[in-house]
């Protein structure tokens, strides 16, 4: 299986999102295991992969004091340099995972890629959206 924008098409036009992201999120590179048995626990509502605009995300990771998930400043800027670094083009990444709530969408899988993406100039990345049912 593939992580990229490219093979989360052909399982979203199958029915088979659901079980793409739980794949994605269970396997090495990209885990997010909590992350992935929290999806299960609620139905979804899901759209995508959806090109979005990276000033409409909010970040719940990063080295910001306002930070969820605070993450010390020097390993963030090694981190997102990295992986701004190896990243050519938005439809080889994996989708971010977002959640919508009302009309905001907050990141829930993939905030070092934001990050990096700004970093690089790019505006736009690729992302599945839920909603709770």
């Amino acid at each position: 299986m593939q992580w990229d924008v490219k093979e989360a098409k052909k399982y979203a036009r199958a029915g088979q999102l659901e079980a793409w992201i739980d794949s994605y999120l269970r396997q090495k590179d990209w885990q997010n295991i909590e992350m992935a048995e929290g999806l299960k626990k609620a139905p979804r509502i899901w759209e995508g992969p959806v090109l979005v605009s990276l000033k409409d995300i909010v970040r719940h990771c990063g080295p910001e004091e306002t930070m969820d998930y605070k993450i010390r400043p020097d390993w963030w800027e090694h981190t997102i340099t990295n992986m701004a670094t190896g990243f050519s083009a938005p439809e080889t990444l994996p989708p971010l995972i977002l959640q919508r709530v009302d009309s905001v969408l907050h990141a829930r899988d993939g905030n070092h890629r934001i990050a990096a993406a700004q970093l690089k100039g790019w505006e736009e990345l690729w992302a599945l959206v839920w909603m709770n049912t």
